[in-house]
This record gives C-alpha cells, structure tokens and sequence, in this order.
C-alpha cells in the first residue's frame, strides 16, 4: 500500500467540485485562466493509472433547457478533451452533462456559472 492510499481512503464515488474551470459565456471554450486545474488533474490521474473519472459539465438555470444541455455536454467534452491533451487516457474518462442541476448558487449570484 502506498503513503497516499494509506491516508485517504479511496470510494468507487467521490465528488469533486473543481472551481476554477472556467467557460466563456453561453461556450464551451476554457478560458486561459483555467489552464492549471486540468493540469494538476491530469497528473493526479496519472499518479494513479488505475483511477477513472467523470467530469460533469453544467450551466446556470437561465436560457433553454435543451440547449443548456447541449452546452453542458460540450463543457465536459471539452475538459475531458483537454486532460485527453495532457495525456491522460481517453477511455479513464467519462464526460457527462448535467445542464443545470446540482447547482453550486442561485442565479443571483456571480457564482452561478457552472
């Protein structure tokens, strides 16, 4: 057993929300600023070869509820593309879209993008 499975205990479902993935508005299009988070994701991924993810991609609740779906598919396409990229194996990924459930905020805040 290696140091870090003998301090975390790792679950076949753990969520984690990851906030500094950042879209431009109504695009699935990462802005630059959200460069490291993939980063630091895919080496994590390939510290552990054996780990499979899903990225959840979202939208805020404003707008068409079929697009916002498509939006959000295309959000997690597009993370997944990018630790795909940074050489992490495509079939370790699952990318799903979620639209805007699970919200993080109400739309009445600047955090409602998701």
């Amino acid at each position: 057993m290696n140091t870090a499975e003998s301090i975390v205990k790792i679950q076949r479902k753990t969520s984690i929300n990851f906030d500094r993935l950042l879209f431009d508005t109504d695009s699935a299009h990462l802005l630059p600023q959200s460069e490291e988070q993939p980063r630091n994701i895919a080496a994590i991924l390939k510290a552990y070869p054996n780990v499979y993810i899903r990225v959840g991609g979202y939208t805020d609740s404003t707008g068409d509820p079929q697009h916002n779906l498509k939006l959000s598919q295309d959000r997690a396409n597009s993370v997944a593309g990018e630790l795909a990229n940074l050489g992490v194996a495509p079939g370790r990924i699952d990318a799903q879209g979620y639209c805007e459930q699970y919200p993080v905020a109400g739309n009445s805040t600047e955090e409602t993008t998701c």
